[in-house]
């Protein structure tokens, strides 16, 4: 790897979704902040990952997370992204990335039977309700029902609400502004609204402050956030096959997430898909000299 490097892949695709498309950028330093902010707001990809070298732990690598607005603390999409790349060059079976947001070395492992799969443990950060609340009125469609809305943190805090059934969940139409407001009221970064008929598949639809208010078609974070709301509302999702997540709608595309617990944790998983590769022009030893 070469500092300036950038892989473009997609993230949290399958059969009928499209997945979030989302650079890798390799630096041999920390990037400057500003500097990866104006590198995330070129490329306009939902996130950006800058990946450096941890100093003296060997085979552990830092990794920044970026959108166009802001940068995230704790990124599961950015973090597969990068362990992809990691691991493409054969020799080891598990990536350790450290997001900078928690300085908590996470392991990714790719999928012992689909190899395009990776697989992220919440360790780190594992989802934690911090309170149950009413939602706000300035949805135009009031989430009202017999469920509960959940504030919990798991890397980002988000609102949590399931909902009666999916003609009401594509029902929703917020606005960004709408979201934005509702945001800044609870003081979180997201709200996550969810149907789930069995415990093999969930639709969801995750609005966020990293993409301005709008709607994101695949939140690592999010799905994490939905097992500790199942497990708080006391329909806990069981330790057998993975859950398959659909997010998003047909109208802004779709992404597929996988959603495992078991004894040792919460495990988020999906498809990474390498597009293209190659190398920023211009100033790349603002990202570092050459490995």
């Amino acid at each position: 790897m070469k500092a300036g490097g950038v892989r473009i892949s997609t993230v949290f695709g399958g059969p009928g979704a499209q997945g979030n498309v989302t650079a890798t950028v390799f630096s041999d330093v920390a990037p400057k902040p500003d500097l990866a902010r104006d590198i995330a707001s070129t490329l306009t990809f939902p996130e950006t990952g800058f990946v450096w070298p941890a100093g003296k732990e060997n085979g552990t690598y830092n990794l920044m997370s970026q959108s166009p607005f802001e940068e995230l603390s704790y990124c599961t999409q950015t973090m597969l992204a990068a362990a992809e790349w990691l691991l493409s060059g054969g020799g080891a079976d598990a990536a350790r990335i450290k997001p900078v947001g928690t300085q908590k070395c996470e392991i990714i492992t790719r999928d012992e039977s689909e190899p395009t799969i990776f697989w992220a443990s919440t360790a780190a950060v594992p989802p934690q309700v911090i309170e149950v609340a009413e939602i706000s009125p300035l949805l135009p469609i009031p989430l009202a029902g017999p469920f509960p809305l959940m504030r919990i943190v798991c890397g980002r805090t988000r609102l949590v609400q399931q909902i009666n059934s999916l003609e009401q969940l594509y029902e929703l139409a917020p606005t960004p502004d709408n979201i934005l407001a509702v945001c800044k009221g609870y003081d979180c970064q997201g709200l996550v609204v969810f149907y789930s008929s069995d415990a093999e598949r969930i639709h969801v639809r995750v609005f966020t402050t990293s993409l301005g208010g709008a709607e994101d078609l695949g939140t690592g974070g999010a799905a994490a956030a939905m097992a500790a709301y199942l497990e708080s509302a006391g329909s806990p999702l069981g330790c057998g096959a993975p859950a398959v997540i659909e997010q998003g709608t047909q109208a802004i595309g779709k992404g597929q997430l996988f959603l495992r617990v078991s004894p040792s944790g919460i495990f988020i998983g999906g498809r990474v898909c390498p597009v293209l590769g190659g190398h920023f022009l211009g100033q790349p030893e603002k990202l570092g000299s050459d490995r």
